[in-house]
């Protein structure tokens, strides 16, 4: 595992964290602009961006348990 695919998990978690603020604030003006029945499609982006952002935040937890596992075979297997 490269340490700079896991700095670029959590760079893209954090885009995806901000992507669903700025979407929560988006849907909050269309509602306040076209009225809430107009805005309906609006509601989808934050859940959307949250998903991915849930998504892409287990993809990292992930990617760092098989690393330090990988490091600690390695340590393991120059001890012996």
């Amino acid at each position: 595992m490269n340490d700079k695919l896991i700095r670029f998990a959590r760079i893209v978690e954090w885009i995806w964290l901000i992507f669903g603020f700025i979407f929560i604030g988006l849907t909050i003006w269309k509602i306040n602009t076209l009225g809430t029945s107009r805005a309906a499609i609006y509601f989808m982006f934050p859940v959307i961006a949250f998903v991915m952002y849930y998504m892409r935040r287990r993809q990292r937890i992930r990617l760092e348990k098989q690393r330090r596992e990988f490091l600690q075979k390695q340590r393991d297997s120059e001890e012996a």
